[in-house]
């Protein structure tokens, strides 16, 4: 019951197994694997590892595979869906907070959705009931500002973006060319 050395396969696996094993061919679609695993004999009593790996490589395919419909037609597929849109980040600007909030409020109340870095309140005029929440992990960042949008602390209810670095150095650019165009009308004697 031993397998042949030159099949990439541990030596120690019974042919049953090998056979099961070479059927996973990625030039298959999901319907023939799953057609060719249903179709191997293996004893539930009296092969039990043999069932066991027909019945976990069968479980495997049905991530996949609806019989009514395709789900997915690959793994690639599948970790596309959950790839994250590119302006998803581990830093969330939060805005329309009471003025009198507190940091430790903050924490208990952002903390929920997991470990966070940093978090930086807003003290002065221009930047009062606003933050700037980091947490450690983007899946938690995710989760906070998917649950935490629009939600009501003291009467006022939350607006909870992902930070945009290139959006705020935009708009500083644009602030600093208004600036240099006022300098140099007043410097050329030019009115508006």
């Amino acid at each position: 019951m031993e397998a042949s050395s030159n099949n990439g396969f541990d030596n120690s696996l019974p042919n049953e197994m090998l056979d099961i094993l070479s059927k996973l061919d990625k030039k298959k679609t999901f319907d023939e694997m799953y057609q060719a695993f249903k179709n191997v004999e293996a004893d539930r009593y009296y092969q039990r590892t043999l069932y066991w790996l027909k019945e976990s490589i069968l479980n495997y395919i049905d991530l996949f595979y609806d019989e009514n419909q395709i789900i997915m037609n690959t793994e690639q597929d599948l970790l596309e869906e959950t790839r994250l849109p590119p302006e998803v980040n581990r830093v969330l600007f939060v805005r329309n907070l009471p003025f009198k909030i507190t940091t430790e409020e903050m924490y208990e109340v952002f903390g929920k959705y997991g470990p966070i870095r940093q978090i930086r309140v807003g003290n002065a005029t221009d930047t009062r009931g606003t933050a700037f929440v980091v947490y450690e992990d983007i899946y938690d960042a995710k989760n906070a500002c998917e649950h935490l949008q629009g939600f009501n602390i003291l009467g006022r209810y939350l607006i909870v973006l992902y930070y945009q670095q290139n959006k705020v150095t935009k708009k500083m650019n644009i602030q600093k060319k208004e600036e240099e165009i006022k300098e140099m009308k007043a410097r050329y004697g030019v009115d508006d």
